[in-house]
């Protein structure tokens, strides 16, 4: 009963963070000057939304030179437009 759905709801917040932690990583120089934060947590590139670190790469390559990232950025989701030069 409850012990179960708050096991099952644990393993979900788990494998969400997981998903998070996987899809943020070090901010780079370049990420830097786009306006990327250390500990910004990446959720959309161009509206849709990023489930792992492959699924961002291959959204990323079919992106071109601008885009927008919805990231988590504390309590606030923000646009971070970005222009690749």
């Amino acid at each position: 009963g409850s012990a179960q759905c708050s096991s099952t709801h644990a393993a979900a917040s788990m494998r969400a963070r997981s998903r998070q932690a996987a899809a943020s990583s070090r901010v780079s120089a370049s990420a830097a000057r786009a306006g990327l934060r250390q500990g910004d947590v990446l959720l959309a590139l161009n509206n849709q939304r990023i489930t792992g670190v492959a699924q961002f790469r291959k959204l990323l390559s079919q992106a071109g030179k601008r885009f927008a990232l919805l990231v988590q950025r504390g309590p606030s989701r923000i646009f971070v437009p970005i222009r690749l030069e």
